[in-house]
């Protein structure tokens, strides 16, 4: 199977290419060969704002180019960030899942090859659980298919975790930690087979 050849990246401030601070959509792009690269973050961004441009962009891309040729790559945005019901963190959570949802079917209908992490997690463990605990919580969480999300919380935690992050500011996700956590996604992306050694 041949390696996809447009990369197509989405999310909000974790996900802007930078020449001087750079993010994991500059390091992909440098490390896999693609004939096309073209990045659609914006700053200040909720994941509906994000749900809602994966679905119209990678749509347009499909009228000219074939779906086995594109790769989708989409760091979510901060749940707390959504125009509404933003102090009630169970409505929070369920709203951003129905994003998550809605963009995983739109994926599996469309046979896109994608892959999906998030910038930050604000719950605290307990907080999480607690939230888990939800019944409508719960029903969305374990509808998601995990199989297409990199495996680790979000990029934050993950280098929080590797001791990149500073401990004492873990938000402030520096050049280091994209250039690590790419590398994480290089390993997920070969071993879920969607980019090979060719």
């Amino acid at each position: 199977m041949a390696n996809p050849k447009i990369l197509l990246t989405f999310g909000s401030d974790s996900s802007i290419p930078n020449d001087f601070n750079k993010t994991w959509v500059n390091y992909l792009s440098e490390q896999i060969p693609f004939e096309q690269v073209h990045h659609f973050a914006e700053p200040n961004v909720g994941n509906d704002q994000i749900s809602r441009k994966i679905i119209l962009k990678v749509s347009e891309f499909c009228k000219t180019y074939e779906r086995d040729e594109l790769l989708v790559g989409i760091m979510w945005e901060n749940m707390a960030r959504i125009p509404a019901y933003s102090d009630d963190r169970v409505m929070s959570t369920i709203v951003n899942l129905e994003h998550y949802l809605r963009t995983e079917w739109f994926f599996e209908k469309a046979g896109i090859k994608y892959f999906m992490t998030r910038s930050d997690i604000t719950a605290s463990t307990s907080e999480k659980d607690n939230i888990l605990n939800d019944p409508y919580v719960h029903l969305y969480h374990y509808g998601l298919d995990y199989l297409y999300w990199i495996p680790t919380n979000s990029i934050s935690y993950w280098c929080l975790q590797k001791r990149i992050s500073d401990i004492n500011n873990p938000k402030n996700i520096c050049t280091k930690c994209h250039l690590e956590f790419t590398k994480f996604i290089l390993e997920y992306l070969n071993f879920q087979g969607i980019l090979t050694n060719e």
